[in-house]
C-alpha cells in the first residue's frame, strides 16, 4: 500500500542569510513539524523531493525551520511555495473522540446505508467542526 501525504504548511520565504525559513503553517495548532519529522517537498510543478528538518521554532502564526543541505539564501529561494508534506502514518495516535482533518473529507457521507455524498471540506467553527 503506498504511503499517503498530507499537507501540513507552505514555504513562505527565506528568514536571514543561512538557510533558516518561514513555513506558513495550515493549522497553527499543530506542533507535529515540530518534532521535525522527514517531510516531503511538493513544488508548484508537480515535482517532489525529501528533506528532513534539522531546526523548527515557533513564531508570530508561523515556523522557522531548517532543512538539511539548506544552507544560504539563495537554496531556500528555491523552495519558495513549496507544500511540505508528513506522511500519515507518523501522525501522532488520537485520543478517544479525536479525529483528523484529513481523514475525514473525502469520505462518504452514509444515511441508512445510502449514501448522500462525499465530505468535500471540513470547517472548523468556535463550538463544533462541520
Amino acid at each position: 500500500m503506498e504511503r499517503r501525504y498530507v499537507p501540513l504548511a507552505e514555504v513562505a520565504r527565506p528568514h536571514g542569510i543561512v538557510g533558516e525559513l518561514r513555513l506558513k503553517v495550515y493549522n497553527e495548532e499543530s506542533d507535529l513539524l515540530l518534532g521535525r519529522p522527514l517531510v516531503r517537498l511538493r513544488f508548484p510543478d508537480g515535482t517532489e523531493r525529501d528533506l528532513r528538518l534539522t531546526s523548527a521554532r515557533p513564531t508570530n502564526k508561523a515556523l522557522l525551520v531548517r532543512f538539511e543541505g539548506v544552507d544560504d539564501r539563495n537554496a531556500v529561494e528555491a523552495l519558495r511555495g513549496a507544500v511540505v508534506l508528513v506522511a500519515r502514518d507518523t501522525f501522532p495516535p488520537l485520543e478517544e473522540g479525536e479525529f483528523y482533518a484529513c481523514d475525514v473529507e473525502g469520505a462518504r457521507a452514509m444515511v441508512g446505508g445510502e449514501e448522500v455524498g462525499v465530505v468535500s471540506e471540513l470547517r472548523s467553527y468556535p463550538t463544533c467542526d462541520v
